[in-house]
């Protein structure tokens, strides 16, 4: 109905109208515009309303949530630069321009903004709520949960605010903390697929694969055309643990759709189907699946747990995956470097990349010996190495050798790395000092 719309307004621009009438026009015209995500049209009737009504905030707030919503943030802190110093007391200014802020990371003056908007009204719960988001992109957990809880004192019907915490809470590694923040918000808001989607994935990151199940039956009835969720309740169906749960047939037909949707061009999505094969034992048909993966980028799965499960299936295995909260029970019980070594290994095989490198980096923190160590910054390297940043995945392999420079292991992966980035050279430098190393052992 936009289209109707931005015909209405069109037309009553082209009579004889008051001033008044004429910025509402262009202001309304300008909004339809926004909703069609054409923002160089918006941002042209908003001049011509800007230049009737140069003193009018509002209008200049408008700006810049156009320029926002274009991904053009540096021309949207100007505008609500412009729209806060002609009405510095009105709190949604503020908040538009910490919006900007947070956008391009620069946190600190967000949290200026965010603070000035509370000040000015200290009893809006999505004010609140907003710092509370502020503060969980920027790392202060406590300070985002201290927000978060009160922004649903003042307001405790908030569904989004419920799911930012118990996304919080998940990313935290706390999934028990995060589920019942979850329900409260499906409770809230059953229509929100977002929400239906986020407590599926915590049921499976907690092991609650007839929970998970059921949400991702829900949300297929709510987003019938997304490929994700198809994807999910395969996986679950396909490499459950409970064996009372598994159906491999039922995944197979789900997962060929979420293939289909992408024109099977999702690495992901065609590792599920793989799976699912497996699971009724056609172990021929899973290997000719994962071969359709040859030559397409991954994402949202890495090469090497692709390579893991191709091991699997060539030995006549089918993948069970191990909930995230699982690894990390083990590791947070024994607190021992080998323990979180093993847990960040078993995550990368399951494809669980961040939460890998959460373990890896967490023995860097710990007194471990320089062998654990190295074992460590390796390890942290193939994960950079598969999320493309092969800076930084160079710089780890750099920490591994400086930490155990006999050790073959850290220029074998470096020179994978190095053959991958085109530098031969310097690859087969790494696997002549492998040559030399592992001879000297002999």
């Amino acid at each position: 109905q936009y289209d109707a719309a931005i015909a209405g307004y069109e037309k009553a621009l082209a009579m004889e109208l008051s001033e008044d009438a004429r910025v509402k026009a262009l202001v309304n015209l300008a909004q339809a515009h926004n909703s069609k995500m054409e923002w160089e049209k918006a941002l042209a009737l908003l001049e011509k309303a800007q230049a009737l009504r140069p003193e009018d905030a509002s209008i200049r707030y408008l700006k810049g949530d156009t320029f926002f919503r274009g991904e053009l943030m540096g021309d949207a802190i100007r505008s609500y630069t412009e729209a806060i110093e002609l009405r510095p007391q009105d709190p949604v200014m503020y908040s538009g321009r910490a919006s900007a802020y947070m956008k391009m990371k620069r946190y600190q003056d967000a949290l200026k903004d965010c603070d000035e908007a509370i000040r000015l009204n200290p009893n809006s719960g999505p004010l609140v709520a907003k710092r509370g988001d502020l503060h969980h992109m920027w790392g202060n957990y406590e300070e985002a949960l201290r927000d978060y809880a009160g922004a649903l004192r003042i307001d405790p019907n908030q569904a989004d605010v419920y799911n930012n915490r118990a996304e919080l809470q998940k990313t935290h590694r706390r999934w028990d903390l995060a589920l019942p923040d979850y329900n409260k918000a499906v409770e809230l808001d059953a229509s929100d697929a977002d929400t239906l989607s986020n407590r599926a994935l915590c049921h499976l990151d907690l092991g609650n694969w007839r929970e998970a199940i059921a949400d991702l039956e829900h949300l297929l009835t709510l987003t019938p055309d997304d490929a994700e969720p198809r994807s999910n309740l395969a996986f679950a169906l396909a490499a459950s643990r409970d064996a009372a749960v598994r159906d491999g047939k039922r995944a197979i037909t789900i997962a060929t759709k979420a293939c289909e949707l992408p024109q099977w061009k999702n690495v992901k999505h065609i590792d599920v189907l793989a799976m699912a094969h497996a699971e009724t034992g056609d172990f021929d048909q899973a290997l000719a699946t994962l071969d359709r993966t040859e030559g397409l980028t991954a994402s949202g799965v890495s090469a090497e747990g692709v390579k893991s499960r191709r091991a699997l299936y060539q030995k006549k295995q089918p993948f069970r995956a191990t909930p995230a909260s699982d690894l990390t029970a083990v590791a947070r019980k024994t607190n021992e470097v080998t323990a979180w070594l093993s847990a960040g290994q078993t995550a990368m095989q399951q494809d669980q990349m961040d939460r890998a490198a959460e373990m890896f980096r967490k023995v860097l923190q710990m007194p471990a010996k320089p062998d654990e160590k190295a074992l460590a910054h390796s390890s942290l390297a193939m994960i950079r190495m598969s999320c493309g940043d092969s800076k930084s995945a160079l710089a780890a392999c750099a920490e591994a050798i400086k930490l155990e420079p006999d050790e073959p292991l850290h220029y074998r992966i470096r020179a994978k790395m190095l053959t991958a980035l085109g530098e031969d050279q310097k690859a087969q430098a790494d696997l002549n000092t492998i040559t030399r190393l592992e001879s000297g052992k002999k």
